[in-house]
This record gives C-alpha cells, structure tokens and sequence, in this order.
C-alpha cells in the first residue's frame, strides 16, 4: 500500500484564574516546558489567606457554642431545645462548608498546569499587575496530545476499525518511529457523496517531533 503523509498535530489548550487578582509569581515564560503539576504562576494569597482565617476563627466561635449548649443540655427533652440544638447543628454544618469553601478559593490562587506542556503563550501576564481570567488566558501546547494524522477516503476507512500498527518516517534524518493507529480517533471529515476521515496516529517515541512536521507513514499489516 502506498505510504500516507501525516501531520503531527497537538492540541492547543487555554489556562485561566477563575477570578480576578494581582500577580504574585510568574513561574513560566514563552517556549518553557511545563511539566503536569507545576505552577505557572501565582496570585497574590493575602485577601484570601485572610478570609481563610476569619472562617476558621468563626468556625471556632460556632463550635464553642455548640459545645457549651451540648453540656448544658446533655439530653434535651422538650421541643424547644431540641431545635435550639438542631439549629447550632446546622450553624456548625454551614461553618464547616464556608471553611471549605475559602480554603478552595486559596487554592485557585496557584494556576497549576494540567499536562505536559510548552508554553505558547503568557496572556500578558506579568509579576505585580492585575490581571482578569478573560483578558490574560495562558496558552499551552499539550505534548501528552501529541499525534500523527491521516485522511483516509472511504474504500480505506475499513482498514482501521482496529488498531494498526505503523512506522513513521519523518525529519532530515529519516528517523524512523513505531507508531499504532487508534480506532476510537477516527473523525468524519466530510459528508456523502465523498466521505473522508481522519486518523490519528500515536507515536511511541516522541522525542525530536514537534507539530506541524509532516511524516511518511507505512502500515506494515495492511
């Protein structure tokens, strides 16, 4: 079978704070490597840090209450007490969430790179300015997505409901890498009368690939 030519292609991912602050750290630049898991930069922790202690402080308050009630009214029989109890119950249940809750929004301070990366873009971002999540997105080429793709006709779409394995040619060097097709990757390009595909194609080495290289692709059981 006469070999394909296929695009390595990736995909382009956008990262945002889900709120508005100033910039305590920017960790990455343009062109970095990001590894899954790094922090690409920072907002400032103060605001929230502070919010995070005014609930912990109120939480204490509450549960003081309670405890203070509890001894009070180890068992308490009559119907008001019983709900002066179920509502510092709940007093200390909807403490316990505001906690929670201003500890996540600590968290989001950090913008934490989901995958393995490199960095296209920073957004504007810079140390010490404030910034908003729909001006200043960070823009990051996902390496994990990384891929050859093929567009097939239809007399050829049969042939890769199941995995196919493939060598990949590509590069100045006429490198060559093993590679299988997926079948749960084939996209409908295009609509009857002439029907095409694509096919992504995952290389197992992808070291010296980068998107946009064209590649010559044999299927060695075809």
């Amino acid at each position: 079978m006469t070999p394909y030519i296929g695009l390595a292609m990736a995909d382009i991912i956008e990262l945002r704070f889900p709120f508005s602050g100033l910039v305590a750290n920017l960790n990455k630049k343009l062109g970095d490597s990001v590894k899954k898991g790094e922090i690409i930069a920072s907002l400032t922790r103060t605001t929230l840090q502070s919010e995070l202690d005014r609930q912990l402080a109120e939480y204490e308050k509450v549960r003081a209450d309670f405890e203070i009630f509890a001894l009070q009214n180890p068992d308490p029989s009559d119907d008001i007490s019983k709900y002066q109890k179920t509502a510092r119950q709940a007093q200390l249940n909807a403490s316990v969430k505001d906690v929670e809750i201003a500890k996540a929004k600590l968290d989001l301070v950090d913008l934490v790179c989901p995958c393995n990366a490199a960095v296209l873009s920073t957004g504007g971002i810079l140390q010490g300015i404030y910034i908003t999540p729909s001006a200043n997105p960070v823009t990051l080429l996902d390496s994990d997505s990384l891929r050859f793709q093929i567009e097939v006709g239809s007399h050829d779409a049969p042939f890769f409901a199941s995995e196919r394995k493939a060598v990949i040619t590509i590069g100045a060097q006429d490198k060559k890498v093993h590679a299988i097709s997926k079948p749960a990757a084939i996209t409908l390009l295009s609509k009857a009368p002439y029907f095409t595909y694509l096919v992504d194609i995952i290389p197992d080495d992808f070291l010296d690939i980068l998107p946009g290289m064209e590649g010559s692709i044999e299927f060695s059981d075809l």
